[in-house]
């Protein structure tokens, strides 16, 4: 109960390093990125505000934020040679010395006493809010005693039309759909790519009942590597776009314009 499971930090670290050996940059950065789609999946399946209304899971809960707190440490280091200023940031908001940064696990797991404090702060990587035709950057203050960049915006968060092209962008059609037990924020669907079938967990379920997705067309990231969520293997993301309204942001769900077939590929 008092442990979440082994997480995949590890093994992406070895990718890591091994990709950094063989000076492919963008493969080491999306080693990185994996561990924090990891990071985001944890927190959705083991829902922390939950278990901190139980004092009978007060030991899962602490497992759990050590988990997050080891694995943020990890991706600070792991951006670090890339984006020396955010990786150094990652570090002073969990309150430890960007001094000795490492990417030792388990330098990193004795590296975080109990008691130490944390900090908020700006976002890193700040949200692009798209109206009237433009996308708009709306820049984060710069990290505190940090001069702010020379050119207004630091595009951190830019990749190459070569890094963009490894992407496959589907088109699918929702073929089944059911709530996943014990998860009042996940789906599982049946999607279909033409020639196969796939199985998706998205985070759907405060948005749509499972009998809505059936038979939408929808864009899903066919490339993503497999997932593990509640227990089942997940083989995709469905992307969605998220807007404000009453009671809280709504889910829409990227599709077509008209009608085609499953497995055409987005460009």
């Amino acid at each position: 109960e008092d442990d979440p499971g082994p997480g995949p930090a590890e093994r992406l670290t070895d990718e890591y390093r091994e990709h950094f050996r063989r000076l492919a940059v963008h493969k080491a950065l999306a080693a990185a990125w994996e561990l924090i789609g990891h990071l985001n999946r944890l927190i959705d399946v083991e829902a922390p505000w939950v278990l901190a209304k139980d004092p009978a899971r007060s030991g899962r809960l602490r497992a759990v934020l050590r988990r997050l707190t080891e694995g943020l440490a990890l991706v600070g280091a792991l951006v670090w040679p890339i984006l020396p200023r955010t990786g150094e940031e990652i570090w002073r908001r969990l309150g430890l010395d960007p001094a000795r940064m490492s990417l030792d696990l388990r330098a990193l797991a004795g590296g975080l006493p109990p008691g130490r404090a944390v900090s908020a702060g700006p976002p890193l990587f700040p949200r692009v809010e798209f109206g009237g035709g433009r996308a708009d950057v709306r820049k984060a203050a710069p990290p505190p005693n940090q001069p702010g960049s020379p050119a207004g915006i630091e595009a951190e968060g830019t990749i190459s039309f070569e890094e963009f092209k490894r992407l496959n962008l589907r088109v699918a059609e929702v073929v089944a759909a059911e709530a996943v037990p014990k998860s009042g924020k996940l789906l599982k669907l049946t999607v279909s790519l033409g020639a196969e079938e796939r199985v998706i967990v998205a985070g759907l379920a405060k948005h749509f009942r499972p009998e809505e997705m059936v038979g939408r067309l929808v864009i899903v990231v066919a490339n993503l590597a497999p997932a593990k969520l509640m227990g089942l293997t997940s083989q995709g993301m469905v992307l969605a776009a998220a807007r404000p309204g009453e009671g809280g942001e709504k889910l829409v769900l990227l599709t077509t314009s008209a009608p085609i077939e499953p497995g055409v590929r987005v460009s």
